[in-house]
């Protein structure tokens, strides 16, 4: 047996969490999570291991925008559960039948445009390479480049299901026998039951490539600027309609929207730490321009259910 990279038989099943809480348990990746829709968030996370393999499935009652890292010597497949929202991975809109493969040099960079459920499978790099090779013949060297599987179009709704399947299976069987498990055997039937849904054909061709990544990187590191829709237009020599046009497709949100989302976050971070007997809303709202501090404490209520002082007094 190749490595053990996680510990098995340990399983996680949480429900109702806040932010906050989701923050906590993604420590261990290294993610981070800024809320991209308004109201209430709350979110479910549950996990089931084999020495080898995780199975993840997580659901989020609002957008969200998560970024960070993956485990190394490992192989990440990460998928949605689709349904009407515009998914993006890594820069780019995933489609339903997408399963996106990365590997630990990649960054992880999601982003929903409203509520989602998610499936992933982190497989430990040597089991996936040669369980690839086993099911399919071949190495999977053009897939992790291509960063793309397809699920077969009459296999979606079994590739999820085999997925909870399993989850459910490892989480409430395993517990219950009086033996090891044998676990080269479950990841073996995990993998080959998986494989079995997906084809790893190249993308179609003529895929839609615009700068609009660019655009995004510069709202990123910007955040603290006075930034207006006229001066992107002239930073990417592009006019507003395709700017507009081009983010919202790619990500489901306009530049103005997700630069907003981007500051309110910041500050809602900051009055969590801040110290109400020195710091003030308003210093904390003026540092992420908002001028207006009805409008900044109106759009903050939107999204969070409470207004920045209470965020400050807590």
């Amino acid at each position: 047996m190749s490595n053990i990279i996680f510990p098995a038989g340990l399983t996680i099943d949480y429900s109702d969490l806040s932010m906050e809480m989701v923050q906590h348990y993604s420590k261990k990746w290294n993610l981070v999570h800024e809320q991209m829709g308004k109201g209430v968030f709350r979110g479910k996370i549950t996990v089931a291991h084999t020495p080898r393999i995780q199975l993840a499935a997580n659901s989020y009652t609002t957008g969200l925008l998560t970024r960070g890292d993956i485990p190394k010597g490992c192989i990440l497949l990460h998928s949605y559960i689709p349904n009407d929202i515009q998914y993006t991975v890594q820069n780019k809109s995933i489609l339903p039948n997408e399963l996106v493969i990365m590997t630990e040099r990649d960054k992880v960079d999601r982003m929903s445009s409203g509520p989602f459920d998610t499936h992933s499978i982190t497989i430990e790099e040597q089991l996936f390479q040669k369980a690839f090779y086993a099911f399919f013949g071949e190495t999977p060297h053009i897939s992790l480049k291509l960063e793309r599987f397809y699920i077969k179009e009459n296999m979606i709704s079994n590739f999820h299901e085999t997925i909870s399947s399993w989850i459910d299976h490892l989480i409430n069987t395993l517990p219950e026998l009086d033996i090891i498990p044998e676990y080269e055997k479950i990841e073996s039937e995990i993998l080959s039951q998986l494989f079995s849904c997906i084809a790893f054909t190249s993308l179609k061709k003529g895929r839609k490539k615009f700068h609009v990544a660019m655009v995004r990187d510069f709202l990123d590191q910007n955040i603290h600027e006075d930034i207006d829709i006229s001066m992107l237009t002239k930073e990417f020599d592009i006019s507003e309609s395709q700017l507009h046009h081009a983010f919202k497709s790619n990500y489901g949100i306009s530049p103005k929207k997700y630069l907003q989302m981007l500051r309110l976050n910041a500050a809602r971070k900051e009055l969590m730490l801040a110290d109400p007997k020195h710091d003030t809303v308003s210093e904390i709202a003026i540092k992420y321009n908002f001028l207006s501090m009805n409008h900044f404490s109106e759009e903050y209520k939107k999204i969070f259910g409470q207004t920045p002082s209470q965020t400050l007094g807590k």
